[in-house]
């Protein structure tokens, strides 16, 4: 009993330095976080800042550049946060006065790609991209590379110098086969003939379809980095764009997997569906969810897995989401109210992503008769890129408003911007246990040896 009581004892002692080592609240951007798995990012629960946020980081920089003015992470800061708040043409400017001070910055050249292609100038924005790549074509895990493809992608589905939503309307003849790049005309197949007219020969993947078909396949780990890239455009970009969700969809349903990409592709057009704002294309991606769940059955024998079972679950999952941001916007008021800096209070309270865990259903390969939906003619109707949505707008206007009266009331906020966090005083409470610990340790196994 002695011996296990000891060997506990030098268990809980040393877990507890170990433990006080790594106790530390280091300032890192949320750029360097993993990304957020596809379900948390289509549902909204991942880290992100509020509008109460960047009105107030607006502010903060504003004052700051006023004894530094030539700092380019400043600039940084406030030409994102004016292109978060919804004047992009703003942080288009600020852009343009930081390539004055240094022409071939990397960043400044990335960002204002985005500006532009969020301000619906695609041509500029992927002029902008190209330079970014040429200086550092591996920067935020290769996204400015999916950026400018994307953005060609769109480019060439404007009609009438307007952007179709959805920019691919076509469904596949056969719903139960694996998707065929040449019926579907989508993102994904903008990339695998990029791809094609790039190589003469695609690297062996182990693909579920058959060997002799695998030259119509993108390169697994090419689907990957795109899938990837597609996320970090979601998560850093425009999260509620119907553009990104769609393309998002198009990628997952080329992977093959039939137990878990197609309810994953299904939430992506569903999504898409929320946020394009139109009722003629809302009724194509909710055709396109149908079509991308035709053989999917959950785990109750027979019964077949419907966009009404999907739609409960994403509610479901959408709710969580909303209410994890609500809990982030009320803190980020309330730290300005107090005359914190909301960047350092948000590093510490909100560290690790949220997970929801499980919630895809095994699916069953099954054959369905109903082809009803495949007979549909329906095409996507031609809308402005990035339709101004009046909700938004009246949001933007009240988290201004009420970011204008803390800081009114309050004077006090401090203008000094660590680069590193002071480490929590809790971590000593750890660092002495452990220290308690071992010298307990060290004095009964004396008293034993004697």
């Amino acid at each position: 009993m002695k011996y296990k009581f000891f060997l506990l004892l030098f268990f809980l002692s040393t877990g507890s330095v170990i433990f006080a080592c790594f106790w530390d609240y280091d300032t890192v951007e949320m750029e360097r976080q993993r990304f957020p798995n596809i379900i948390e990012l289509l549902s909204g629960n991942f880290l992100r800042h509020s509008q109460e946020y960047h009105f107030w980081r607006i502010k903060d920089r504003e004052e700051k550049l006023q004894t530094n003015s030539d700092s380019l992470s400043l600039m940084d800061d406030l030409a994102v946060s004016y292109s978060k708040t919804g004047n992009d043409k703003q942080a288009i400017k600020i852009g343009h006065s930081q390539l004055l001070i240094q022409p071939n910055r990397y960043e400044t050249l990335a960002n204002l790609g985005t500006f532009y292609i969020h301000n619906g100038d695609l041509a500029s924005g992927i002029t902008y991209i190209d330079r970014a790549i040429d200086v550092n074509p591996n920067a935020h895990f290769g996204r400015e590379i999916y950026q400018r493809h994307l953005a060609a992608y769109v480019f060439s589905k404007k009609v009438n110098g307007k952007i179709p939503l959805p920019l691919a309307s076509k469904f596949q003849k056969n719903p139960e086969a694996l998707p065929n790049p040449k019926q579907l005309d989508n993102f994904y197949t903008f990339l695998l003939n990029k791809h094609l007219d790039t190589i003469n020969s695609i690297e062996d993947e182990k693909f579920e379809i058959p060997s002799d078909k695998r030259s119509n396949m993108l390169p697994h780990k090419k689907l990957k980095e795109a899938i990837i890239g597609i996320m970090g455009m979601m998560k850093f970009g425009n999260t509620d764009s119907p553009i990104l969700a769609e393309v998002l969809g198009d990628l997952l349903m080329a992977t093959g997997w039939k137990d878990g990409a197609r309810q994953l592709a299904a939430r992506a057009y569903l999504k898409a569906s929320y946020d394009c704002k139109n009722k003629q294309a809302e009724k194509v991606y909710r055709k396109r969810v149908e079509y991308v769940l035709f053989h999917q059955y959950t785990k109750k024998r027979g019964s077949q897995f419907t966009i009404k079972d999907l739609e409960a679950m994403y509610q479901e999952e959408r709710i969580l989401g909303q209410k994890f941001f609500n809990r982030i916007k009320n803190d980020e008021i309330k730290w300005i109210a107090q005359g914190k800096q909301p960047e350092i209070e948000f590093g510490k309270k909100y560290y690790s992503e949220p997970v929801l865990g499980e919630r895809i259903q095994k699916a069953s390969a099954k054959w369905r008769n109903n082809h009803e939906y495949l007979t549909d003619t329906l095409v996507g109707t031609t809308v402005n890129y990035r339709t101004e949505n009046k909700n938004n707008k009246i949001s933007n206007a009240k988290a201004k408003e009420t970011v204008d009266s803390l800081l009114h009331n309050n004077q006090s906020i401090p203008v000094k911007n660590p680069k590193v966090m002071p480490k929590s005083s809790n971590s000593w409470f750890f660092y002495v246990i452990g220290i308690i610990l071992l010298i307990g340790l060290s004095v009964a196994i004396r008293k034993k040896l004697k």
